[in-house]
């Protein structure tokens, strides 16, 4: 255990635990749903159940506009979420020195093909709709 290390774990309660927790340069494991702050029930035990490691923050960087910028053209293993919140807030890291990986970028570009393809039937029927609809208004009676 060292700082920086960040661990899941399931938290007894959901109340303003995050189940995602970052060590901290005191050595003390703080459930980040207050984003590092201390409120309450935060500090994990390090003899918690099911608490498992996952990275070290000092792996990884923030993607740009203080990680706001999405990761989701980097390889799986080189991406870092850090949400809090109940993943309202969340900062996209990657692991230092990755880049892009082309079959994630593949993979991204089919799946937005698919929802684009998706979305296009889905306007087709819209219209079609919209034109019977139109049609019988229009009918002489």
């Amino acid at each position: 255990m060292s700082t920086g290390d960040v661990y899941t774990y399931s938290p007894k309660e959901r109340h303003c635990l995050e189940g995602l927790a970052i060590e901290n340069e005191h050595g003390k494991i703080i459930d980040w749903f207050w984003s590092g702050d201390v409120v309450g029930n935060q500090v994990v035990s390090p003899d918690a159940e099911d608490l498992t490691k996952i990275a070290n923050l000092y792996d990884y960087e923030m993607t740009p506009r203080d990680g706001r910028e999405s990761n989701q053209d980097y390889a799986p293993e080189d991406r870092l979420l850090i949400h809090s919140q109940h993943g309202l807030q969340q900062t996209h890291y990657i692991r230092k020195g990755a880049k892009p990986d082309l079959a994630t970028r593949i993979e991204n570009a089919r799946e937005r093909l698919s929802e684009a393809e998706y979305d296009a039937r889905s306007a087709q029927r819209r219209v079609k709709s919209a034109q019977e609809a139109l049609a019988e208004l229009e009918a002489p009676k």
